[in-house]
């Protein structure tokens, strides 16, 4: 059946949920550790499954290597990033804490910042 494979004296073993995830076993059904997206399915494979669970990247204004190895956020911004189990895979964000210095940073090249704290483009 999908989701087994040949053990010891050629007999059938549930496989072992994957890397970065949970649950009894591949035939029972495995889900991603929170912060990682992705789905695990039983297959005929030599794996015995199809799919995997990947690290989520951190979210716009925050820093880190991914969500589940922790999220902060970055000068002018403040907030709390925590892994979730659920899209978009964490929850929470980084607010702006100091209007010019972050909206000036996130203007782009030929922008600066407007009388109502948006970019606006430079007159040349």
């Amino acid at each position: 059946s999908a989701g087994y494979a040949v053990g010891g004296n050629s007999t059938c073993t549930p496989v072992a949920c994957p890397r970065n995830s949970a649950g009894e076993n591949v035939p029972s059904g495995c889900t991603c550790y929170a912060g990682y997206s992705g789905t695990i399915t039983a297959s005929f494979s030599n794996r015995g499954y199809t799919g995997e669970c990947t690290a989520v990247a951190c979210p716009k204004h925050s820093t880190g290597a991914n969500v589940q190895s922790g999220c902060y956020c970055t000068e002018g911004y403040s907030g709390t990033i925590i892994a979730s189990s659920y899209y978009p895979f964490y929850s929470g964000s980084c607010t702006c804490t100091n209007t010019s210095s972050a909206l000036l940073a996130a203007c782009s090249a030929g922008y600066a910042v407007g009388g109502n704290s948006t970019c606006t483009p430079v007159a040349c």
